[in-house]
């Protein structure tokens, strides 16, 4: 086996394990006709894949685009590190709720399209483009619009689409600057501008986005099997790479901040960046599990954290953050079991990188305020930004970043 791409195998084998769970958990009949139904229903926020096409189809779905965003980077011969493992953990949690086999490829197209205006390889592009299906839902959302003719709202869909993923990547590379790389999900920060100005413009011209909400209520160990399944194997290839267990390297993977770009597969080896991805994955689904069955919204909130635990994230610097968004929910209005809620306290962890450069206290107050912006952003963009809480954590982050700068520099006075 080639070392260079031992994690893309890797990967592919676990995606494959979806596929087979699927299809053995539904059938192969049930699994097609599930799949029908996720491609051709609206994807906005929150449309949870277990709901509409079942368990079944919703992981073979899942471990289709895995298969497909990965084999991009090996036909490209690009090496996994930690940008590229959160892009593709990242794009099959949302595989679960939201992207699918077919509405991902406008918008790659689109990025692909960039890369030729600009005469560069699509190498450099790959990543963005794989980021950017955030706003996928946008290619079949003007489907019953009341201001467009429904001949031509697949048209649109698709125009509309490409046009994103044309205008994605200098977009992404500006917002960056915003927050200074204390909000991980970067992209979901981009999208959600676009998302603002596109919704927007439909509402101005008498349009309108209905909200949707269909949630998997229901437990099922097979899931929890087959989440379990895959975290352990990750920290049993780390071993089986690594030759042991990296107790010393893992502590101190646990001391950096974090912030983009923290790549722990540079830094501390793949090995210890595969122990971090399971050892965090299992964490959060049992603290999921305390209050919350798993749905296809929830393994997205995990699969996202576990891709990031190569490119930033672990115990240290997300935990405070959690906690501090476990407070809001606590104290505020909402139910602690809401799915927005559920959801917020899982993706929260974006500013991860808040609490691993300035401490605890600022990462608590950071997944406080976390909670209260990812409940209402979303009325913005409608739900067509998949990252909503990327959305929401930039947006903290942008506002957090000066005032812990200001506070810092009066204290050194």
């Amino acid at each position: 086996m080639n070392k260079n791409y031992r994690l893309h195998y890797l990967f592919i084998f676990i995606f494959l394990s979806f596929i087979v769970f699927g299809i053995v958990n539904d059938g192969l009949m049930n699994v097609v006709y599930g799949l029908g139904r996720i491609i051709k229903e609206p994807d906005i926020l929150i449309t949870d894949y277990f709901e509409v096409g079942g368990i079944g189809a919703t992981f073979v779905n899942a471990g289709l685009i895995g298969i497909i965003n990965t084999s991009i980077f090996l036909i490209l011969k690009t090496k996994a590190n930690g940008a590229i493992t959160a892009a593709i953990w990242t794009s099959v949690g949302f595989a679960m709720f939201g992207k699918n086999i077919v509405n991902i490829w406008p918008i790659m197209f689109g990025v692909w399209l960039y890369s030729k205006y600009k005469r560069e390889s699509f190498l450099n592009y790959a990543l963005i483009a794989i980021f950017s299906t955030n706003l996928s839902p946008t290619l079949i959302q003007f489907r019953g619009l009341e201001i467009v003719h429904s001949y031509f709202s697949m048209i649109l869909g698709i125009l509309i689409s490409i046009f994103i993923g044309f205008i994605f990547p200098p977009l992404a590379a500006y917002c960056l600057k915003f927050h200074q790389g204390y909000c991980l999900y970067n992209t979901g920060l981009t999208a959600g501008f676009i998302a603002t100005i596109l919704v927007s413009n439909v509402r101005a011209f008498g349009g309108d986005i209905p909200k949707r909400l269909l949630w998997y209520n229901n437990r099922d160990v097979g899931v929890e099997f087959i989440l379990l399944f895959t975290f352990l194997i990750m920290i049993l290839y780390s071993i089986k790479i690594g030759g042991k267990i990296k107790v010393d390297e893992l502590k101190e993977l646990n001391k950096t901040s974090g912030k983009l770009v923290t790549d722990f597969t540079v830094l501390y080896g793949e090995d210890v960046a595969l122990l971090n991805m399971g050892i965090m994955g299992i964490v959060y689904m049992a603290f999921t599990l305390l209050i919350s069955n798993l749905n296809g919204p929830i393994i997205g909130g995990l699969f996202t954290i576990v891709g990031f635990s190569a490119l930033g994230k672990h115990l240290n610097n997300t935990l405070p953050v959690v906690l501090g968004a476990a407070i809001s929910s606590y104290l505020n209005v909402h139910s602690l079991t809401s799915p927005a809620v559920l959801l917020a306290m899982l993706f929260c962890t974006t500013l991860a990188p808040i609490s691993g450069e300035f401490g605890p206290i600022w990462g608590m107050v950071a997944g406080f305020l976390h909670v209260s912006m990812a409940l209402s952003v979303g009325y913005l963009h409608a739900g067509l930004n998949l990252y909503n809480n990327g959305f929401a954590g930039g947006l903290v982050a942008m506002f957090l970043i000066p005032l812990i700068s200001a506070y810092r520099e009066r204290r050194n006075v």
